[in-house]
Formats: structure tokens, C-alpha cells, sequence
């Protein structure tokens, strides 16, 4: 597991590919985390101060609905939004309606 998705089991690349190579490598997991707290979602989130609209995938297998809800929780904006649809990581049909009116909604 990788504590920067929230210690869940890797079973698909691509962050099975990047398990892989950190366990093939001398310090590789030291490193890669090292490198990956930069970009990790959960730490950038708490500077995030814009509106955000998130939306979570129910039957997501690359970013589990957990993941979704503690970003949200974390994100320091006003405005925020969490939409939970019961999808997988593919656009929903009805996204980009719902983007469009939450947008006109939040840049007010």
C-alpha cells in the first residue's frame, strides 16, 4: 500500500508500475514518496481556496470514493461542491451539464 492513497492495495498500473519499480529499486520508496508529497492531492488541497467542484465515482477503481471525500474534506475553498455518481472513472452523461450550471453557479 502507498500512503499517498490513503494506504489502499495497488492492484492496477499505472501505480502498480510505479510499486513495482519502487520495490526494484535501492531507497526507492524513500524517495518516491520524498518526490510524490509534492504532488500529493491531500496536501495540496488544504491550499486550495477557489471553488471546486469534485466528483466521485462510486465504482471508480483508480480513485476510490474515500480518496474523493478526504480531498474534499481537506479543501480549504468556501465554495465547494462533492458529487458521488454511481460510475466508474469514465465521464458520467450527465457531467458536463452539471459542470456548466455548477460553474455559473460558483463564479457569481
Amino acid at each position: 500500500a502507498m500512503p499517498w492513497v490513503f494506504d489502499q492495495p495497488i492492484r492496477r498500473y499505472p501505480l502498480k508500475e510505479l510499486a513495482d519499480a519502487i520495490e526494484q529499486t535501492p531507497l526507492g520508496r524513500e524517495r518516491a514518496l520524498m518526490t510524490l508529497s509534492y504532488f500529493d492531492t491531500m496536501n495540496q488541497a488544504t491550499r486550495c481556496a477557489v471553488p471546486t467542484l469534485l466528483t466521485a465515482g462510486l465504482k471508480d477503481p483508480a480513485v476510490r470514493p474515500e480518496q474523493v471525500r478526504a480531498i474534499f474534506q481537506a479543501l480549504a475553498a468556501e465554495k465547494k461542491e462533492l458529487v458521488e455518481l454511481d460510475w466508474g472513472h469514465d465521464w458520467h452523461p450527465t457531467m458536463i451539464e452539471r459542470n456548466h450550471n455548477w460553474m455559473l453557479r460558483a463564479l457569481k
